[in-house]
Parts: C-alpha cells; sequence; structure tokens
C-alpha cells in the first residue's frame, strides 16, 4: 500500500503561505484591523493580477472588477458558492441558516 501524496507533501508550506489570500472572507471587523496593518501593496496584489493577466476565475480581460483578484461576475459566483458551502456545514452541525439574510448579501454584491 502506497502513502498518496498531499499537497503539503509537493508543495510544503512555508511560514507566509497561511497570509497570501488574507484578509479576503473575513469578518469585516477582522478584515479591517488586518487592513490597517499591512501595506497597501500586500491589499492590491489581486487587483495587480487581475490588471496584468485578467480574472483569476475565468481568465476574462476588459471586465469589471469585483474583487480578489475577479472580475464581478466570478466575484458573485464564488461567494454564492461559499455561502453554500457555509450553509452545509452549519446543517451538518445541526445550525439552521435562514434565506433572508443571505438574499440580502447576495443582492448588495450584485447591485455593487
Amino acid at each position: 500500500m502506497t502513502k498518496r501524496k498531499g499537497a503539503e507533501d509537493v508543495f510544503p508550506m512555508q511560514p507566509y503561505d497561511e497570509l497570501f489570500l488574507q484578509p479576503w472572507f473575513l469578518p469585516k471587523p477582522t478584515y479591517l484591523e488586518i487592513r490597517r496593518l499591512l501595506p497597501s501593496s500586500q491589499l492590491q496584489k489581486m487587483r495587480y493580477y487581475f490588471d496584468d493577466f485578467g480574472c483569476l476565475k475565468c481568465g476574462g480581460r476588459g471586465l469589471t472588477y469585483g474583487s480578489n483578484g475577479m472580475c464581478k461576475r466570478c466575484n458573485i459566483v464564488v461567494r454564492a458558492r461559499i455561502i453554500s458551502c457555509l450553509k452545509k456545514r452549519f446543517r451538518q452541525i445541526g445550525i439552521e441558516v435562514g434565506r433572508q439574510p443571505i438574499r440580502n448579501y447576495l443582492s448588495r454584491l450584485q447591485s455593487l
């Protein structure tokens, strides 16, 4: 029986990797505190990626920037998927998440 190599075996984590995609997808107060501590270049790196290579998800160029290196459309899709994943995990531990807060959140994203 051979051990299957995981991503950690092939690409060992470096100490700075934990912050690679931060402060993305955190509660706003936490995000704002991290933002205060980080240099602006750290916060702009995903925008720089978008400007140089296009949307991180679809690869489209000349699109409206959303955030996190993605165009507006892909950013909404990814955030909706994250919500779906979180709802699933909450259900698994017996916490029911109402639909209205999620609808409000998604409608705010679409109106940006």
